[in-house]
């Protein structure tokens, strides 16, 4: 079934915003990546700006739907310039979250990969060794900035066995991550320690990796 000159329009100018979309996610994914946490705000901008502009040419008469888009992106102007948005405020909990979520899932990635080496037959420091000699050669760094340590993996591990808040959601993600590779990776832990590894970026924020290089 052949498509009609419209239709062809059509796809051609979707996959053009398409392309553009992807250069400029590109742009601002490497821009993330190159700068410390704290002057990383500008890259995100680029990223929400980008998005925004690619839903408002795709959905050209329904240009609302870029309204959530647009006004994180002002919150995140405003905050540049001191003013907290209602939308950026904290929310107000009975007790503080240790952590950031990536840093927290950073590590519930990492202690599940100590456990998929122990289960394929390591003993414990010698597993914790392996995950962070593996973690810091992707180029993933602690929360202070330094190399990843085998005895911060073993007490990431532990406190992801026996959390302290039942509701911690990195200690979720950690329980989630082992069980969803039992079930693709059946007695297959080296696999799934390999496939876990490469996942990492996808699974977790990409604020962790500090760059790419060991």
């Amino acid at each position: 079934m052949e498509l009609s000159a419209t239709a062809e329009r059509n796809l051609e100018a979707l996959a053009g915003e398409l392309e553009g979309l992807s250069k400029i996610l590109r742009f601002a994914a490497d821009q993330f990546r190159a700068r410390p946490a704290d002057e990383r705000r500008p890259a995100v901008r680029i990223a929400l700006y980008a998005l925004s502009n690619f839903v408002g040419n795709v959905f050209s008469l329904d240009q609302d739907l870029r309204q959530p888009l647009n006004e994180l992106l002002y919150g995140l102007n405003d905050l540049d310039h001191g003013q907290v948005v209602p939308l950026l405020k904290s929310a107000k909990v009975s007790h503080r979250a240790k952590g950031a979520l990536s840093t927290g899932f950073l590590r519930a990635g990492a202690a599940a990969l100590m456990d998929l080496h122990q289960q394929a037959g390591m003993p414990r420091k010698q597993a914790a060794q392996h995950a962070a000699t593996k973690l810091n050669e992707h180029g993933y760094r602690d929360d202070k900035g330094g190399r990843v340590a085998a005895k911060e993996v073993e007490r990431w591990r532990d406190e992801m066995k026996s959390p302290q808040d039942k509701g911690d959601l990195a200690v979720e993600r950690y329980k989630f991550v082992l069980e969803w590779l039992k079930s693709s990776h059946p007695d297959e832990p080296k696999k799934a320690a390999e496939f876990l590894l490469d996942a990492l970026l996808d699974l977790i924020s990409p604020s962790i990796p500090k760059n790419f290089q060991s």
